[in-house]
């Protein structure tokens, strides 16, 4: 990989995420009238706390934070669950008349990722980096997804590299056809070989992308 792609690569920053889900047989935050609200955002280590479902609280963080829960829960899965109920309890029970119940322990799960999403770093031309990054066509290395793309942490970005790839090779392919009419054969060059490729057929029809070339 050339130099300037990967000064490019550096530009996108991975971002640690953890995630999750403390599922209760009681819906009480429905009773305490928050079912509706969204989520709660904290300064605390959970940060943010989404009402998810009639069951399911989902807590939610990123940067040191996850990496926080991330180490506590890779040494003591149930010390990590009890530590993050305490706070979700410490922050809604003022708001209740009635006492928070525990999770079933049983059924929560949690998720961490060391990189889950990515941030382009302050100061730098997104737009450049990411021509740079996604053009592989002197290095024939190719990158897609979310990480290098304007919608990070968006399927959509996913969806906007992956096009630019696609047309990369289309644009290669169609430089490589070969396109041979009955009785006038032509010889085109072939960079992977050096030389020059003999046509096999009268008439050869590649199809890209439903064109015919």
């Amino acid at each position: 990989i050339s130099p300037e792609r990967l000064d490019a690569i550096e530009c996108s920053k991975p971002m640690p995420l953890f995630k999750a889900f403390l599922e209760f047989s009681d819906n009480w935050w429905a009773k305490a009238g928050l079912a509706g609200q969204g989520k709660t955002t904290t300064d605390g280590n959970c940060r943010q706390i989404h009402y998810y479902d009639e069951s399911d609280l989902l807590i939610y963080n990123s940067g040191k934070y996850a990496v926080y829960w991330g180490k506590l829960f890779e040494k003591d899965p149930m010390r990590g669950y009890r530590e993050m109920f305490e706070e979700v309890k410490r922050i809604h029970q003022p708001y209740c008349d009635f006492e928070i119940p525990e999770p079933d322990w049983e059924r929560c799960s949690h998720r961490f990722w060391i990189d889950g999403s990515h941030k382009w770093k302050t100061g730098c031309d997104v737009r450049e980096c990411i021509d740079i990054i996604t053009n592989g066509t002197k290095d024939k290395i190719y990158f897609t997804g979310d990480a290098f793309s304007d919608q990070q942490g968006w399927v959509q970005g996913a969806m906007d590299t992956s096009k630019i790839l696609i047309k990369q090779f289309l644009k290669e392919e169609k430089q490589n056809v070969v396109e041979l009419k009955a009785g006038k054969p032509k010889k085109v060059p072939s960079k992977e070989l050096g030389s020059y490729e003999e046509p096999t057929k009268d008439h050869i029809e590649i199809q890209i992308g439903g064109n015919e070339y």
